[in-house]
């Protein structure tokens, strides 16, 4: 009698923790606020991935690591519903020439 008034005593304590936690999450928004950091966490890696393909692609030599880039980027690191987009802009921009540095002297 006594162990099923101790187990009825954890799980009161356990069904108070879990109301405690998941009014927390709702108080705070938890989910829009991990959907929203992870966006944008995505969204600020996409530069420094379109600057590294974009130096594989200045060099013929790296042509077989930017397609293992490219294909891993594709299939894990990006969600599926934004990385056909994504992925076309960052090939279309290390695909385009452009100079290194820019033209900052100018002569007189």
């Amino acid at each position: 009698m006594i162990s099923i008034l101790k187990k009825l005593k954890h799980q009161s304590k356990l069904f108070e923790l879990y109301k405690f936690v998941t009014g927390r999450i709702e108080e705070a928004q938890l989910k829009q606020v991990a959907s929203t950091l992870t966006l944008t966490t995505i969204l600020s890696i996409v530069p420094a991935i379109a600057v590294i393909m974009a130096a594989f692609a200045a060099f013929p030599l790296f042509a077989t690591y930017r397609e293992s880039l490219e294909q891993f980027l594709f299939s894990t690191l990006l969600p599926e519903q934004y990385s056909v987009q994504i992925m076309g802009y960052i090939k279309e921009f290390a695909d385009t020439p452009r100079p290194i540095t820019p033209n900052i002297v100018k002569p007189v």
